[in-house]
């Protein structure tokens, strides 16, 4: 289960979020950030209390942060996981 608030100022958009980015909050999360990528604005992703990521959600962090949005607080494992092409 993942939860993600939206914290909407005027110049950015923060997605907080909390748990597990796997199975279909993958596809929400996807669809949240992307109807926001339409506004010329800053989108950061907020991950510190994310305690999963499965293969699809690291491929959508790493395509999100290919489109500009930036990942912020992912704990050190999530951070080397970004950096490998694979899950360990």
């Amino acid at each position: 289960m993942l939860k993600i608030s939206v914290d909407k100022g005027e110049t950015e958009t923060l997605f907080i979020l909390e748990g597990s980015l796997s199975g279909p909050w993958v596809a929400e999360l996807h669809k949240a950030v992307m109807d926001r990528l339409a506004i010329p604005e800053a989108i950061y992703l907020e991950l510190s209390h994310v305690h999963y990521v499965d293969e699809q959600g690291l491929a959508l962090l790493r395509d999100l942060s290919n489109w500009g949005v930036t990942s912020r607080a992912a704990s050190p494992f999530i951070k080397e996981l970004l950096k490998t092409d694979h899950l360990v």
